[in-house]
């Protein structure tokens, strides 16, 4: 039945909190890797010192909403409840953010892990001139740890997604020449409900990511909506294209004379049964 279960659709510019795996694998020789999955790319890093602590860092594309995972074998369970405020300060320049800590484990090995996310847009900017973390949660240090290497991390982070978005068939050069990118209209009003979960898929238990590309007209409305990536369910995947194109509007994108031009957009839409 579909009221026994309940759809967490994360859609377009919201960020997908999967908190029950890192899915990448950390690297042993303390350095920063970039993994590159199938959805997105994510950079890993296992912290020294003897400490198994691994850190990801890593955002849908299509988000700008970049999330931070910390994985620590020795928290014996959750450090804070889920959906917990936290604070998180990069070091050694102090900049410090509330963000929202859902808590999980990994699916290997069961080790506890927070999944960071509400991060301001310019994160990425921010990581790739600090040297460490901590983490603090109603006064009590959470986390503490040091890395090197950030800047360079992050560019190659940012080269990964680029050549993902190419795959894509996103022309990155053009992009660079808009004036403005398409705006949603009403961003806060939810796209997707666990209405719009098909009764096929539910029956299936399929769930999963889906990234698609569509394109923005000068008028605003989004057309031609195909997956790029699939869900591995054809009914999750033309449900999303058919919310998408049936009930989301956008200011169209602007070329460098401030005339509205099509522009081709890629978004990746987690579908979830909890």
């Amino acid at each position: 039945m579909v009221s026994s279960k309940t759809l967490r659709a994360i859609g377009l510019f919201t960020a997908a909190v999967v908190a029950s795996g890192a899915g990448a694998q950390a690297p042993k020789n303390g350095r920063w890797v970039v993994d590159w999955g199938e959805h997105r790319c994510t950079l890993v890093r296992e912290i020294g010192g003897g400490t198994g602590i691994t850190v990801l860092v890593r955002t849908y594309i299509g988000t700008h909403q970049p999330e931070v995972i910390i994985i620590n074998p020795s928290w014996t369970k959750a450090p804070v409840s889920d959906r917990s405020s936290v604070e998180l300060a990069l070091l050694p320049g102090g900049h410090t953010v509330q963000v929202e800590a859902a808590t999980g484990t990994t699916k290997a090995d069961k080790t506890q892990l927070l999944l960071l996310s509400k991060l301001d847009n310019d994160f990425f900017d921010r990581f790739a001139e600090a040297r460490g973390l901590s983490l603090t949660h109603r006064g009590e240090k959470l986390l503490n740890v040091g890395f090197a290497g950030s800047a360079a991390a992050i560019n190659s982070l940012r080269a990964c997604n680029d050549d993902l978005m190419k795959s894509w068939g996103v022309d990155l050069e053009a992009r660079k020449r808009l004036q403005r990118m398409p705006l949603r209209k009403n961003p806060e009003r939810m796209w997707l409900t666990h209405n719009d979960y098909p009764a096929a898929a539910l029956n299936q238990n399929a769930q999963g990511p889906v990234v698609i590309r569509f394109i923005v007209g000068a008028d605003g409305l989004p057309r031609e909506c195909v997956p790029v990536v699939s869900s591995k369910n054809k009914d999750l995947d033309h449900r999303t294209c058919k919310a998408l194109t049936s009930r989301v509007t956008f200011e169209p994108g602007l070329d460098e004379n401030g005339k509205p031009v099509p522009v081709v957009l890629v978004q990746t839409v987690t579908w979830r049964l909890e």
